[in-house]
C-alpha cells in the first residue's frame, strides 16, 4: 500500500512538472503582441496598469521603469517614449496636468496584422471611409478602424481595392480619450469594401 502510496505521488508530480513546462513553452512561443497587450486588470482604456485621465507621467515612467522589457525610456517632444522588442511608443499628456491622455504604439513593420487586432482588442465598432496613400512608392489603400475604448488604428494595404481584410498591415495603434472623429460613420460590417469617396489621402 505504501508503495502504491509512494508511486502515486511521484506520477502526480512528474506530471505537474510536465504541465508546467508545456504551460512555459507555450506562453514562450505566444506572439510578441499577445505579451504586449495581455490584460492588465484596470479598466480600459488601460495599458500596464497606466489610465488615461488617471495617471501622471511621472507615475507612468516609475511603473514602466519596473517592467524588464521596456527599454530606451526617456521623454521626448513626443511625450515619455519607450521600446519594447520590436515595438515603440509614446505615452502623451495635457499640458496642465502632466495627465496621460494618449497612448500610441507602433509596431515593427509587417508584424502586426488587422486579424491580429483583432484577436486583442475584440471585433471593431466602425471604420472610416479609405483613401489611398503614395510615399515613395506603389499607392496604398489606407484606413482607420475603431474598437471599444477608444481603440484606433490607422492599416494600410499595397492594393487600391479599397477593400478591407485580415492581413492589411497595422502601422499604429491609439488610444485616446478625445471622442470618436466625425469620420468614423461606416459601422463596421466585417472584411469587406470600404467607401472610396475619400479619393486621395491628403
Amino acid at each position: 500500500m505504501k508503495r502504491l502510496w509512494r508511486g502515486t505521488l511521484i506520477l502526480l508530480a512528474v506530471l505537474s512538472a510536465v504541465q508546467g513546462c508545456l504551460l512555459t513553452v507555450s506562453k514562450a512561443s505566444d506572439p510578441p503582441f499577445l505579451t504586449l497587450f495581455a490584460q492588465q486588470g484596470c479598466d480600459s482604456p488601460c495599458w500596464h496598469h497606466i489610465q488615461l485621465g488617471k495617471t501622471t507621467l511621472t507615475q507612468a515612467e516609475v511603473i514602466l521603469r519596473q517592467d524588464m522589457t521596456i527599454r530606451d525610456l526617456g521623454f521626448s517632444e513626443d511625450g515619455l517614449c519607450w521600446t519594447a522588442g520590436n515595438w515603440q511608443g509614446c505615452l502623451g499628456s495635457d499640458s496642465g496636468q502632466q495627465t496621460v491622455n494618449s497612448m500610441t504604439f507602433y509596431p515593427p513593420d509587417g508584424d502586426f496584422r488587422l486579424g491580429d487586432a483583432v484577436q486583442v482588442f475584440g471585433e471593431p465598432l466602425a471604420s472610416a471611409d479609405a483613401c489611398l496613400f503614395q510615399d515613395d512608392g506603389p499607392f496604398e489603400t489606407t484606413a482607420l478602424i475603431l474598437f471599444a475604448h477608444q481603440v484606433q488604428l490607422t492599416v494600410s494595404a499595397p492594393t487600391a481595392t479599397f477593400s478591407l481584410s485580415p492581413s492589411m498591415r497595422v502601422n499604429m495603434i491609439s488610444y485616446s480619450r478625445v471622442p470618436s472623429p466625425a469620420q468614423f460613420s461606416s459601422p463596421w460590417r466585417g472584411f469587406t469594401l470600404l467607401n472610396d469617396s475619400a479619393g486621395n489621402c491628403e
